[in-house]
């Protein structure tokens, strides 16, 4: 069965290791417990099964002055492979959910690849739609 709660600094060495499983350059406990405190804006929840933690989402908060209510948004949301289809990833988007209303935001925004149809398929089926196209420039 899935357990999901929000990360501490203390579960910074599986945050560690799953981040870097997610493709995210190694880091150590001690960096990644950094990252973590550096970034107050942005929450990490944690999927456990059996005990071991198998996935993490990151959502991050932002206040706008273009809208009362904070926007949030889904960054990164990863679960071991041999944990897959486990109902998961869809546990860790319903704890974020809840989170973003407590915290006041008017819903759930995310970003994923156009290639990455799997992913696109799994956020559909939560209820997710295309809304925009996003850009970025690389410095």
């Amino acid at each position: 069965m899935v357990y999901t709660r929000l990360a501490t600094t203390t579960d910074a060495a599986e945050l560690a290791r799953l981040m870097q499983l997610f493709d995210n350059p190694p880091r150590s406990p001690q960096q990644q417990a950094e990252l973590m405190h550096n970034a107050p804006h942005e929450r990490a929840i944690l999927a456990e099964w059996d005990g071991a933690i198998v996935g993490f989402l990151c959502i991050s908060f932002t206040h706008m002055i273009a809208q009362p209510q904070p926007f949030a948004n889904i960054s990164d949301l990863f679960v071991e492979m041999v944990y897959r289809r486990r109902g998961i990833a869809k546990a860790l988007v319903q704890h974020a959910e809840c989170l973003a209303h407590e915290l006041g935001a008017s819903g759930l925004w995310l970003i994923t690849g156009f290639n990455n149809v799997e992913a696109q398929a799994l956020y559909r089926s939560f209820g997710f739609k295309d809304w925009a196209l996003a850009m970025k420039r690389v410095f």
